[in-house]
């Protein structure tokens, strides 16, 4: 075959070489279901494109914040300086934090009076821990905790449990010293006792796992196009094809310029749906692996905060013992 084959074609086949082979065209010649099949595939391309842009600049933010929580995590040596450095921010990092707060605050309150409850948050903000787990405001106010009697009372020398005058303050600081180790001998452990440590950490669990699902939202779209794409471009290839031996029956002919169109307008649908698919794929696998290293950020901001509860509470075990 030589140079002079195309005019060959032209002259043997005019219809063929005046038809229009371009994608516009193609598209514009094709059936209804091919064109509609086609206009799917270009609306679910622009979905896939414009989730995974999103998802782009929502996960790379969310790392960053992660990581800045993590680091100050990993420098705090206690919940409450943690708590500090984190006051200004945002992201799942701080609400595992408040989480974490509230779920103490809720663990204290059978044993802690309401003002009590009302300041151990607070107390925790200002980096303040007090000698029981209480804040030291609600007992710099001259409040006992589990009897609510002023300190000046105690002060004057009259016993909390028997109200008999004492002889000098030490020993009424004794007596109500004495009387509150009788109606609570283990104070420290009833407020932030072990089970506080076991639910922080379901509590954990659960908001992480809530926190990565929603990050995550979006990518079952991307997933969903790579894979049903190159079959929906199929379909309309098989639509097509078949209108194109229905017109070889229909003209009792084989002719190139009969078949030609109808299967190059089903393969353009197909080439269309590899178009969608592939990019989808490979947007939704690296939108998995940074999911992935979210997740593991995450994780380690909610294991320093279980680190630094955990701290606390043997600090406050070691204070109980030496009172």
């Amino acid at each position: 075959m030589g140079p002079d084959v195309a005019p060959l074609l032209e002259g043997n086949f005019p219809s063929f070489a005046a038809h229009d082979f371009s994608p516009l065209g193609m598209f514009m010649a094709a059936d209804f279901v091919v064109k509609a099949v086609m206009v799917l595939l270009i609306l679910a391309s622009i979905v896939s494109w414009t989730i995974a842009f999103a998802k782009i600049v929502e996960i790379t933010l969310a790392k960053r914040k992660a990581r800045r929580a993590l680091h100050s995590a990993q420098q705090a040596q206690t919940l409450a300086c943690l708590v500090d450095q984190l006051q200004n921010q945002t992201g799942a990092s701080v609400l595992f934090l408040q989480e974490t707060l509230r779920e103490i605050s809720l663990s204290t309150q059978q044993d802690v009076s309401l003002s009590a409850q009302q300041g151990f948050i607070s107390s925790m903000q200002q980096g303040v821990a007090g000698q029981k787990g209480v804040a030291l405001s609600t007992m710099q106010q001259g409040f006992s905790v589990q009897k609510g009697v002023p300190l000046s009372t105690m002060q004057q020398g009259v016993s909390v449990q028997k109200g008999v005058p004492l002889s000098t303050t030490q020993q009424s600081a004794a007596g109500s010293e004495e009387a509150e180790n009788n109606n609570n001998p283990d104070i420290l452990s009833g407020m932030l006792h072990e089970g506080v440590k076991e639910r922080v950490h379901s509590l954990l669990s659960r908001s992480l796992l809530v926190a990565t699902q929603r990050m995550a939202a979006g990518n079952a779209i991307l997933a969903t196009i790579g894979a049903i794409s190159p079959f929906v471009g199929l379909f309309a290839t098989v639509w097509g094809i078949m209108n194109s031996f229905i017109g070889i029956a229909k003209t009792q002919t084989t002719r190139l310029d009969v078949v030609a169109p109808g299967i190059a307008e089903a393969l353009l649908a197909t080439a269309l749906g590899l178009f969608v698919a592939i990019p989808a794929v490979v947007m939704y696998n690296g939108l998995s692996r940074a999911l992935s290293h979210y997740r593991s950020d995450l994780g380690n901001v909610a294991a320093a905060i279980e680190r630094l509860l955990s701290r606390d509470m043997d600090r406050q075990r070691q204070q109980k013992s030496l009172q």
